[in-house]
């Protein structure tokens, strides 16, 4: 897999509020859609993290203070992707997948958070 680039992401997000969502949703979906040998190599190479660097919307919208304001993810409970995700506890499943990479188990959960995450951000592009 040609994984999405840390400057690419960044150049894409600048550029317009939709050019963000649908780089961040091309991000959550090679993450959903990878192999696990995909998954495990890409994070042994630091290909994708799970951090502002990656995410389209956090490139465009968080300030120099990490903070996210106007993130079309923000809605009555969370502002940015990392609270929507640690909302159901996706998050702690990403982190522990990305330390350890155990099992099969967690990266079936792993793949389900990330399509939940891609799901959330390809209706966002829609709404644009």
């Amino acid at each position: 897999m040609k994984w999405l680039t840390q400057k690419e992401i960044k150049a894409r997000a600048k550029k317009s509020k939709q050019e963000a969502i649908k780089v961040s949703w091309e991000h959550w979906e090679q993450l959903a859609t990878a192999t696990i040998t995909e998954l495990i190599v890409a994070r042994i190479n630091r290909r994708f993290d799970l951090d502002e660097k990656y995410c389209g919307l956090c490139q465009r919208h968080r300030t120099k203070k990490y903070v996210c304001v106007d993130c079309p993810l923000d809605d009555a409970n969370n502002t940015c992707c990392e609270e929507y995700l640690w909302a159901d506890g996706s998050f702690q499943v990403f982190w522990e997948y990305r330390l350890h990479s155990d099992g099969f188990d967690k990266f079936v959960i792993w793949q389900k958070a990330a399509r939940k995450m891609a799901n959330k951000l390809k209706h966002l592009l829609k709404k644009q």
